[in-house]
């Protein structure tokens, strides 16, 4: 949204300060997690700032528990919205461009299913997108492509490979389809970017030192898009229509 965001942590803070970098070069506080508790007890997690910069999405644990609470900041108001969402476990917002909303992954029992929270709602009425059988123990994650056109599930199961189901954001009552398919003997396979009809994915199957491939939907072949080569390519991501890699050698 052309809006510029930093964090900073000063000596003696336990945790990062939210800002906001305005037009003449000064700065604005957003909100200070330090204030949340005198100890420390009540920390930060994982946070994502909406498309046009107008809302945080923000979660918090006390006492170091694994579980987590979202809530959502007013960026221009520095208030909080009455947005409250069930407790969470290592959860992501994904959120539309139009800001009306995001994907989230939440605790069901023992098990991770995934959710569209609408803003200004209470997350009782919140749509169920995904929630796996019972027993299920893979975990789950939410992910949207770059056009907002396709809907992504990525799932790592205990055992076995992990895999990328998909479907089309239009579509709510459509079932999810395997991107890719894979089996036992393959090894990992993440999505790097999306948009239009092709797919961008890391693998390190049959390239132990990682790749990037493309591929559509309902096609079983993959077309190279990066080769292998001698050093190590760790990720990818697509930055402004520019994708941006990361090699170790």
């Amino acid at each position: 949204g052309g809006r510029r965001f930093f964090e900073r942590l000063t000596v003696g803070s336990n945790y990062p300060v939210f800002f906001e970098r305005l037009a003449d070069g000064s700065e604005r506080e957003i909100l200070d997690p330090n204030s949340w508790s005198e100890d420390g007890s009540v920390a930060p997690g994982e946070d994502e700032i909406s498309p046009k910069g107008n809302y945080l999405a923000i979660a918090h644990s006390i006492n170091d528990n694994d579980l987590q609470n979202w809530r959502v900041l007013d960026i221009n108001t520095t208030e909080w919205l009455c947005d409250i969402l069930p407790p969470t476990h290592h959860s992501s917002a994904v959120w539309l461009k139009d800001e009306t909303g995001f994907y989230y992954e939440r605790v069901d029992g023992d098990q991770q299913s995934i959710y569209f929270h609408r803003l200004h709602t209470n997350s009782e009425a919140d749509e169920a997108i995904f929630i796996p059988e019972f027993g299920d123990e893979t975990i789950y994650e939410v992910d949207i492509s770059d056009d907002q056109q396709w809907l992504y599930i990525l799932g790592e199961p205990l055992k076995g490979s992990n895999f990328i189901d998909v479907r089309a954001v239009d579509q709510p009552n459509a079932p999810f389809v395997r991107l890719v398919d894979v089996d036992v003997n393959d090894t990992n396979t993440y999505l790097i970017h999306g948009k239009g009809a092709e797919h961008i994915l890391w693998t390190d199957r049959e390239s132990p030192r990682g790749r990037l491939v493309k591929v559509s939907l309902g096609e079983s072949n993959w077309t190279e898009f990066i080769p292998e080569s001698v050093d190590v390519l760790n990720t990818a991501t697509v930055i402004c229509d520019r994708l941006i890699c990361e090699y170790y050698n």
